[in-house]
């Protein structure tokens, strides 16, 4: 199986030896309950690390937009980073996403 970021054949436990990463394909059900088997290390700060799955696995699986990626990373962060201040940030990526689907409906 190749990995779905970049490519490269996976290991027999799913793991990308390139990109060092695990995709939301590799969350496994265990006991009724979904456990993420991602072990990366998170650059600047601990705000994603007890959450069941990182915003970038949903974003990367769900193949969402930058507008929608930023929707759901700050959505996910603001109690543990931002604030009131990422909820405005989500905020405005959900005003530019109405903004594009008005556009799209004219």
């Amino acid at each position: 199986m190749k990995c779905k970021n970049c490519g490269f054949l996976l290991d027999d436990d799913g793991h990308c030896g390139e990109c060092n990463k695990y995709t939301i394909s590799d969350i496994i059900d265990l006991a009724g309950r979904k456990e993420m088997i991602d072990k990366r290390k998170q650059v600047g700060g601990t705000h994603y690390q007890n959450l069941a799955i990182e915003p970038i696995d949903y974003i990367l699986a769900n193949e969402l937009d930058f507008c929608e990626g930023n929707v759901v990373k700050y959505v996910s962060r603001w109690k543990r980073k931002g604030g009131i201040q990422d909820l405005r940030k989500a905020a405005q990526n959900i005003e530019f996403l109405i903004e594009r689907a008005e556009e799209e409906n004219e």
